[in-house]
Order: C-alpha cells, then structure tokens, then sequence
C-alpha cells in the first residue's frame, strides 16, 4: 500500500508506503521542473498506480501516453 503526496508546485513529493512492519516516508524535492499531473487526478481523489508506473513518474517519465504490451501468461487458456 502505498500514498502519494505532492505540493501545489509539483516540486516536492512524499511517499508513504507500508513496509513488512511498518510504514517508510520517501521524499524527492527537485531543484529544475516539476512532476507530472497524474492523469486523472482530481483533489482528494485515490488513485492506483502500479510500481513500474510510480517509478517513472518519480524519475520523470511521462505516464500519459504508456502502452503495456501483453505478456505471456502461463495461466492463460486458450
């Protein structure tokens, strides 16, 4: 589990995630630019991210325009 945290500028974002016994704060402040609006996001509003998602959003990466090509799946019938 995991909640995101940014300020009005974008410049500054908190992480707080919960570890096997308990939660971590991350925390990027960045000196150029801003973080990306997390499309869809309105005040107050969750949203789900997977963590390949958050990772480029946090190393900024563009997440608007992201195509995830299917995998196999062992699982999957035909």
């Amino acid at each position: 589990m995991c909640s995101f945290f940014c300020n009005k500028p974008r410049d500054k974002v908190k992480l707080l995630v919960w570890d096997a016994d308990g939660y971590v704060m991350y925390h990027k402040r960045l000196k150029h630019g801003s973080f990306e609006v997390i499309p869809g996001k309105e005040k107050n509003t969750k949203i789900s991210l997977r963590y390949d998602q958050l990772v480029m959003l946090i190393s900024g990466v563009s997440i608007r325009h992201i195509v995830q090509r299917k995998r196999y799946n062992s699982l999957s019938r035909f």
